[in-house]
């Protein structure tokens, strides 16, 4: 798909077609868009849609304050940061199990309680275990079950596209 051919997908249709790469790609630009540096890890990088979305730049480090916990830090699909520090994880749930990402947030949520916002993006036939997933005991003693949202694919490309648009 290029940009114009999803444009063209009217609202409520459900957007499963797109690929990991593409819904990464939607996100590191809205988030560029939003005034956030993108770090997405490397071994993704090369396979960003620049058809569907402006080229935006992508940091090549993860900031250094957080260096115990790089290594957690390295395979989470997309995130925002302002002044090297951490404004938003994003986890696209596209055929790994739901629960994989929220290990890995809640790992950095207790590392790091400077970090709040977390969003898990799927297709929304898979909202229902992500519901069943976060309120299993770990997310809701740790509380993180109050820090992470579920994006749909369909609404992440829909948000982005108003966001593309007020420029």
């Amino acid at each position: 798909y290029d940009l114009e051919q999803l444009d063209k997908i009217s609202i409520g249709t459900k957007i499963t077609e797109l690929s990991h790469s593409q819904v990464q790609s939607l996100m590191g630009s809205s988030g560029s868009i939003k005034g956030f540096n993108i770090w997405i890890p490397s071994k993704d990088r090369v396979d960003l849609d620049y058809n569907i979305v402006k080229r935006f730049s992508v940091e090549k480090e993860l900031p250094m304050k957080y260096s115990k916990i790089h290594y957690i830090l390295g395979e989470i699909d997309v995130i925002w940061m302002r002044k090297n520090k951490i404004s938003g994880l994003f986890e696209i749930e596209h055929t790994t199990p739901i629960y994989s990402g929220l290990l890995r947030f809640n790992d950095i949520y207790l590392s790091v309680s400077e970090v709040n916002k977390f969003g898990i993006i799927a297709s929304n036939t898979r909202k229902d275990k992500f519901v069943r997933e976060i309120n299993r005991p770990t997310f809701t003693n740790s509380q993180l079950v109050d820090k992470v949202s579920f994006m749909e694919y369909g609404d992440v490309f829909l948000w982005h596209n108003r966001l593309f648009n007020k420029l």
